[in-house]
């Protein structure tokens, strides 16, 4: 009770020191507009083809109007059947990554065609692009998205990482089913622009990365 008490007259001093100090404005908005607010002009609007859009006046959404933003990047995500049609771990961080080409005659990961279908992917010695054998599954070679393939069936959930919340030992003596409930597997999704922009940085291998690390490390 005592405890109680003393963390009820904490609270109360401190609510006094915020609000006291009306001369500088910062400890009234750290404490009573904390919370993320949309400017005043936010505004959205749906056009005749069924997509979101901000009003014009609303510059710069993602840092002025955060919470319409999120939302919009949400209705975005699953209008757009992220599901199926973008990539996901497999799709992107191949089982046996072939280098980024410095030249368009070159065969391999050499296309990443900005606006095109498909944005990025694999072409043979031929010259020819080479669409995944298995559409949603792991890739092989390049990055790719399976959307620009017609989009995938299912999701595979062999690269998905496990994730346990509790010592599942002692939770078998008291409640077996609470261990399935309490496991996951975490599945994450890539937009075209995540995966354009990985593959042209050939941040998709370790060759890559290691170009990566070297360069950055020389600049230090």
């Amino acid at each position: 009770m005592i405890k109680l008490l003393k963390i009820f007259f904490l609270c109360v001093i401190s609510l006094y020191v915020l609000t006291a100090k009306s001369d500088n404005s910062t400890y009234s908005a750290m404490y009573f507009q904390s919370q993320v607010r949309d400017a005043p002009y936010c505004s959205m609007e749906v056009s005749d083809t069924g997509s979101i859009n901000f009003a014009k006046n609303s510059a710069n959404p993602a840092a002025n109007c955060p919470d319409a933003f999120a939302w919009k990047q949400f209705l975005d995500a699953v209008s757009g059947e992220f599901w199926t049609q973008w990539a996901n771990d497999e799709t992107v961080w191949v089982s046996n990554p072939k280098p980024l080409c410095s030249n368009a005659s070159e065969n391999d990961c050499c296309f990443v065609d900005s606006g095109k279908v498909p944005l990025v992917g694999y072409r043979n010695s031929k010259g020819k692009k080479i669409p995944p054998s298995n559409v949603g599954g792991p890739g092989e070679f390049c990055p790719y998205i399976p959307g620009d393939y017609g989009g995938s069936n299912e999701t595979s959930f062999a690269g998905a990482k496990p994730i346990t919340s509790h010592n599942t030992t002692f939770l078998r003596s008291q409640d077996p089913a609470l261990i399935a409930r309490q496991r996951e597997a975490e599945v994450v999704y890539r937009n075209n622009s995540f995966v354009e922009y990985t593959t042209s940085k050939e941040m998709y291998s370790r060759a890559g990365l290691t170009h990566h690390t070297h360069r950055l490390c020389k600049s230090i």
